[in-house]
């Protein structure tokens, strides 16, 4: 309401008002909380205002390419890499939450999603409770998944390896095009501490790590489900 009123208050002082938003005036505010109180301040938008669409180069996401999968170390400068891709990837789109129904039941909760493409942390995916049905249940709701603030890796803590092993495993078999932000590169993010266990983290690691490198690969991603839907 305080829109509407601001906005009569420049037409009917001749005052000429240009403003841009990211959205077309249909979709301004859309599904809101009592979004049909907005909808007179949109109908005055349209009766009242020329409407343009602006094309051309956004400058924003120039530096930062789709083929750049692996991003490092965690600090501020791949924060805003990772921020920019995230705008390329979805298209400035709506982003909402999204529920994956998992097996006997139970769901599992995307934080941000939005067109098939998911943004999550790794604590968010291997630093809880969760096991492989869970990453089938995201993969089965996804094509692309940007993993950020990814830690380096050791048997100190290895239920983190082996649940991101598991993940990477369902991500490859799924053919999900993937993006990591990650402490260190690729070949340094695991250190072998020399400690043993009944998993095999060495041989796993060195599979996972390959297939890291393969999904980087433009092989790789023409086969990607982002480019069969």
């Amino acid at each position: 309401m305080i829109l509407k009123r601001l906005f009569e208050a420049f037409y009917d002082n001749h005052i000429i008002c240009i403003f841009t938003s990211n959205w077309p005036p249909d979709d301004l505010y859309k599904n809101g909380l009592q979004w049909n109180l907005f909808l007179p301040f949109i109908d005055l938008v349209k009766r009242k205002s020329q409407i343009l669409t602006l094309g051309g180069v956004d400058y924003r996401l120039e530096g930062t390419s789709l083929n750049d999968m692996y991003f490092t170390p965690n600090d501020g400068e791949t924060s805003k890499k990772i921020g920019i891709l995230w705008s390329k990837l979805t298209k400035d789109q709506m982003v909402e939450h999204k529920i994956c129904k998992v097996a006997t039941g139970r769901t599992f909760r995307i934080p941000e999603f939005s067109g098939g493409v998911a943004k999550m942390s790794f604590t968010a995916l291997c630093d809880q409770p969760l096991s492989n049905t869970e990453y089938m249940a995201i993969c089965g709701n996804i094509h692309t998944l940007i993993i950020t603030e990814v830690p380096k890796l050791s048997l100190d803590r290895w239920d983190l390896l082996r649940w991101f092993i598991w993940l990477v495993d369902e991500l490859y078999n799924s053919k999900i095009r993937v993006y990591i932000q990650a402490e260190a590169p690729l070949k340094e993010l695991y250190t072998d501490s020399g400690s043993k266990s009944d998993f095999d983290e060495n041989f796993a690691y060195e599979r996972c790590a390959s297939w890291l490198i393969e999904m980087q690969s433009e092989e790789y991603r023409m086969k990607s489900k982002a480019l069969k839907l």
